[in-house]
């Protein structure tokens, strides 16, 4: 439809004043980036990669491409129905590996039981702000329309982002802290911040997520931390 008032567009463009014609361009602008987004929006499989040797995906160096090509999955399969239910492990809890992509030589999970060496917090701070631009990545390319459902993709889902434990220096399971993104389709109150006092609010969480979902439960686990949902969040 834009290549059909391509000419109009032209014509209108001539007649306008410099502030309207700036506007007038933001606008298309705006519609061409949605064009590509429905474009990029394919349920086709990504090819696979060719010409890498058997260690390439397992390269500490290859580590930030790796993540955003499963990220660049999991979106698939969202958009394309495939699953409902989708979790991404950058990596695990015991991992000795170090992270050098953000000038990290040490052993991330050893830094993480140094709580009181300023240079290891510099360097768990380095990390998970790594792990945090990726996590804003990930929410950008879910604001995309949903071709199952009304509104962006990013409206119709939740996206949890937590960690196994609050400390890793005592394994810790005190003040645990997660990030939330997307509302369910209004299932869930975002842009707030709740601090939760009390009992152990994990639990509560994960029945709020079913609840949203459409799964009438009202405990998730040991009913021993109470039943839910989450106060403050649905």
């Amino acid at each position: 439809m834009l290549d059909f008032v391509k000419a109009d567009y032209v014509d209108l463009q001539k007649s306008l004043n410099p502030s309207d014609r700036l506007k007038l361009d933001e606008h298309l602008e705006a519609l061409r980036a949605y064009e590509s987004e429905l474009q990029a929006s394919t349920c086709e499989a990504p090819d696979e990669p060719t010409g890498e040797s058997a260690d390439y995906y397992e390269r500490l160096e290859n580590f930030p491409l790796v993540g955003r090509q499963q990220m660049a999955m999991l979106k698939i399969a969202l958009l394309c129905d495939m699953t409902r239910v989708a979790s991404l492990p950058w990596s695990y809890a015991r991992s000795l590996a170090s992270a050098p992509r953000v000038g990290v030589s040490a052993s991330v999970h050893g830094l993480s039981h140094n709580p009181d060496s300023e240079s290891a917090r510099e360097g768990c701070r380095k990390v998970n702000t790594f792990y945090a631009e990726q996590l804003a990545e990930l929410i950008a390319s879910l604001k995309v329309p949903d071709p199952m459902g009304e509104g962006r993709l990013l409206d119709n889902t939740i996206v949890y982002w937590c960690s196994e434990v609050a400390l890793g220096g005592n394994h810790s399971y005190k003040n645990m802290r997660c990030v939330i993104a997307g509302n369910g389709q209004g299932a869930l109150k975002t842009g707030q911040h709740l601090k939760l006092e009390g009992d152990p609010a994990h639990n509560l969480l994960m029945v709020t997520f079913l609840q949203a979902m459409g799964i009438e439960t009202d405990t998730f686990g040991t009913t021993e931390y109470g039943t839910g949902p989450l106060t403050g969040l649905g």
